[in-house]
């Protein structure tokens, strides 16, 4: 409360005092409360701090580890994947994405690098500077369904089946309060020569031999799915679920299940129509603490060399780069709930349902308060230079009172150059003109915004 009193706090995020009392005393009233973190539609980046900033407001109101509140996403009992440092224990390769980006500032890089089903070159992390890394790889090999970005730059391309033709695995959802696993089946032949993209590793190990080979023994994707589930057989919980279970789950009873199942066999002809789920798991959170109760400091931290504040959540996000005088805006990306926010590329009906404020023919807008337009002279539907340290686009204007002074906000999922007619070209992209950050205290990488200027063209 000394370092961050009310009127610094209201200034800083331009929500008034009187509004930021009257949340606060709602959310202490309601129970269960749940703070979110996150930005957009939860995929994008934040701070190691800023989440547990969100925790520790959970953590005040008694909802975490409660019904209703926040809780671990429960995962089934599967069987593990083989552990890739036996399979391969010479192989060398970066750590991290991040560290395979700050290769590309040098004259090395992996000899093969495998991209499966991702689309860095379009984004959202530096995608120019992934393209510039390409450099350093003798050889680029890209698993996917799609001619994105990233597949045009390969030098070979294994074609994946797409959603609906592939058989695969899945576990528990996002918000389900218990473990789930069901398995995905083909709802529609093959329209081309493809496989599952774990059948086309397998298929790759195989070739490999040695080691690599003898690490991954099945003779197909489905064998090496049922040697997964063989898992939950061995745990002896759960069961698939029928519609009877199924309907008094969802209205919220106690429902306490056996396993109807004796054997992997029959554990996997079941799946073919149905799901393995444990409602009768009790979730709870296991605290790392002394105490074994939730903590507001996470004293932990320390011993890896962070927490420098004793523990206790502060922002710590890295300053964005550039003259603010040159760019006196930030840039901030907008994910839309209508269109894919990072690699796939949208479906043409997804793009007819784009408003006509936000893409009309191949031009994107910017939205813009009318107040900071004024100051830059700049007026609905104007084309406009968006500029940031890494880089420019070519923007319209569209002014709205949801915008806020001195920010400037572009949507992602356009500006592809791949794909068809119906997507490529249509907008600019975003992630190009982003600046990634490195979190301080996780040295994990943050890209949601850049200092920025607008200007008339």
């Amino acid at each position: 409360a000394q370092e961050y009193p009310l009127d610094f706090v209201s200034d800083l995020c331009g929500v008034n005092q009187r509004e930021i009392v009257s949340v606060a005393k709602e959310f202490a009233k309601v129970s269960p409360a749940v703070a979110l973190w996150g930005r957009g539609k939860g995929s994008m980046p934040d701070t190691l701090f800023s989440a547990m900033a969100a925790l520790a407001l959970n953590g005040l109101v008694g909802s975490v580890g409660a019904k209703g509140g926040v809780l671990p996403t429960p995962q089934p009992p599967l069987a593990d994947w083989p552990d890739l440092k036996e399979v391969a224990p010479s192989a060398q390769s970066p750590k991290s994405y991040l560290d395979f980006l700050n290769s590309a500032q040098a004259a090395s890089g992996p000899e093969i690098l495998l991209i499966n089903q991702a689309n860095p070159a379009y984004g959202p992390v530096a995608p120019a500077l992934f393209k510039k890394g390409l450099a350093n790889v003798s050889t680029v090999v890209c698993i996917g369904s799609y001619m994105d970005e990233t597949a045009q730059l390969a030098d070979y391309i294994l074609p994946a089946d797409a959603f609906l033709e592939t058989l695969d695995g899945m576990v528990t959802p996002r918000g389900m309060p218990y473990p789930v696993f069901n398995l995905v089946s083909p709802a529609l032949g093959r329209l081309y020569d493809t496989k599952p993209a774990g059948e086309i590793i397998l298929q790759l190990a195989k070739a490999a031999g040695g080691s690599v080979a003898e690490g991954f023994p099945w003779e197909d994707w489905e064998e090496a799915l049922k040697a997964r589930a063989q898992g939950i057989v061995d745990s002896k919980r759960g069961a698939v679920s029928d519609e009877e279970a199924a309907l008094a789950v969802a209205e919220g009873k106690d429902v306490k299940v056996a396993p109807n199942f004796g054997d992997l066999d029959e554990l996997w002809e079941k799946l073919g129509g149905s799901a393995w789920f444990d409602p009768g798991q009790k979730l709870a959170v296991d605290f790392q603490t002394n105490s074994g109760r939730f903590t507001f400091s996470a004293a932990g931290l320390k011993g890896i060399g962070l927490g420098k504040n004793n523990g206790f959540p502060r922002p710590l996000a890295a300053p964005l780069s550039g003259d603010p005088k040159k760019f006196p805006l930030i840039l901030v990306p907008v994910e839309l709930l209508i269109m894919p926010g990072e690699s796939l590329g949208a479906a043409p009906y997804l793009v007819k349902m784009l408003r006509d404020d936000q893409l009309t023919h191949n031009d994107v807008y910017a939205d813009v308060s009318p107040r900071t337009a004024k100051k830059l002279g700049l007026k609905q539907g104007v084309m406009a230079r968006l500029a940031t340290p890494q880089g420019s686009l070519i923007v319209r204007v569209n002014l709205t009172e949801a915008a806020r002074p001195g920010a400037v906000y572009l949507p992602v999922g356009l500006g592809h150059s791949a794909y068809d007619k119906f997507l490529k070209n249509k907008g600019a992209n975003p992630y190009e003109v982003l600046e990634f950050l490195k979190d301080k205290e996780t040295n994990e990488v943050s890209w949601w915004g850049a200092r920025a200027s607008l200007s008339k063209v």
